[in-house]
């Protein structure tokens, strides 16, 4: 199996700087939700995160939560956002939203880290 070219990972700057954030994306487990923030020029982020840790020994499930709110600061085909301990980084690759995190946005083993695609271009 061959190696994909390049340009094929490469970011591409979003055609918008607006409207290709906006909307709710989801990775099947946890949603990002983007919308502008009246007033300030910029987009606002929220994020829901679940770990699903399975069965307990008495079969009682196990789940984490965790996730974050705050301002977006956008550069092209990347963004960022933080809430107290909680960092936040997003690419735009495609019509994919990659997102990864510093591991303090909630319970153990919650993270935004994955590929998530968007679920509505509505607030």
């Amino acid at each position: 199996m061959g190696q994909p070219a390049p340009a094929v990972l490469d970011p591409a700057a979003p055609l918008d700087p607006v409207r290709d954030w906006l909307g709710t994306w989801s990775d099947g487990a946890g949603t990002i939700r983007i919308w502008p923030a009246p007033g300030l020029g910029r987009m606002q982020i929220e994020s829901t995160l679940r770990w699903d840790g399975g069965a307990g020994p008495n079969g009682e499930p196990r789940a984490n939560f965790g996730g974050m709110h705050g301002l977006l600061e956008v550069q092209g085909a990347k963004a960022s956002a933080a809430e107290g301990a909680c960092q936040v980084v997003l690419t735009r690759i495609g019509r994919y939203l990659v997102a990864d995190d510093d591991g303090d946005c909630g319970g153990i083993n919650v993270r935004h880290t994955g590929v998530y695609v968007r679920i509505n271009a509505g607030r």
